[in-house]
């Protein structure tokens, strides 16, 4: 296998990785050897790159990964320790994969069919969190508002351990124009907020949509959805935003399964 040494941070490849490390767009990077082998054993065709750093350590699997062959054509590098440490704002001491970036279309209307997150997540490590929750609960369609982090942030990747391809994603409006969608594409929306119903009383329907709002402003008076609060003591003011997705997607999984009698 062909190996490239890159030394020098004026290397086109390098700097277009660097670009794509903060604007995930036309790849986006997946760091650290485990979740970049499970990605690439998942997508393999979404594979474009492997990166080692020049003094890796890396575990037999690490090493098979990084000889294997691929249908496509995949860069092989090895980059130097501080190269490699400008695209890395994890720490990790081995291996980085660039993955192709999918497109994601605008949100169509739809009936119902199976449940979704609708997500105006801004913070990228609070979206990755939401999104490994989705995983978690067997929810796969994923509906980003124009408030939302990219699903292909390098932290938002992370936070997610290594599952943003395995998401069906949708491009939605602001948060502020939802209410002027086709009403089949908001049946069946749940908002969490601080005020409503309380969670443990609602029995959750087959199919649901579930808003995660941007973190600090709720949800807007105009938002068409049913509200949903989780009981908590008086003494906090609210959760974080990942916390209450999974709360509210464990809670749908309980209730779902009770009403199926499984």
């Amino acid at each position: 296998m062909k190996l490239t040494s890159i030394t020098s941070a004026d290397n086109p490849m390098f700097r277009s990785w660097r670009d794509n490390l903060r604007h995930p767009a036309p790849e986006f990077l997946v760091h650290g050897q485990r979740f970049t082998r499970e990605m690439a054993q998942r997508h393999p065709d979404s594979l474009r790159a492997l990166i080692l750093r020049e003094d890796a350590e890396l575990d037999m699997a690490g090493r098979d990964l990084f000889s294997k062959r691929f249908e496509q054509k995949i860069t092989r590098v090895e980059l130097s320790a501080p190269l490699f440490s400008d695209l890395d704002p994890f720490g990790v001491p081995d291996m980085i994969g660039v993955f192709a970036t999918p497109e994601i279309p605008g949100l169509e209307n739809r009936i119902l069919t199976q449940s979704e997150l609708w997500l105006a997540t801004q913070n990228p490590t609070n979206l990755g969190a939401c999104l490994r929750s989705a995983s978690a609960f067997g929810i796969h369609r994923i509906v980003l508002l124009a408030e939302a982090a990219s699903p292909f942030h390098a932290r938002t990747v992370r936070a997610a351990a290594g599952q943003v391809l395995s998401f069906e994603f949708a491009r939605g409006p602001s948060i502020d124009q939802v209410s002027t969608l086709a009403p089949m594409t908001t049946e069946g929306l749940i908002a969490l907020d601080l005020h409503g119903e309380s969670l443990p009383q609602l029995v959750w329907p087959q199919h649901f949509r579930l808003l995660i709002g941007e973190e600090g402003e709720g949800v807007p008076a105009s938002f068409p959805a049913r509200r949903l609060h989780i009981p908590m003591s008086p003494k906090v003011e609210s959760l974080n935003a990942a916390v209450s997705c999974g709360i509210a997607l464990y809670a749908a999984s309980l209730s779902r399964s009770s009403a199926s009698g499984s």
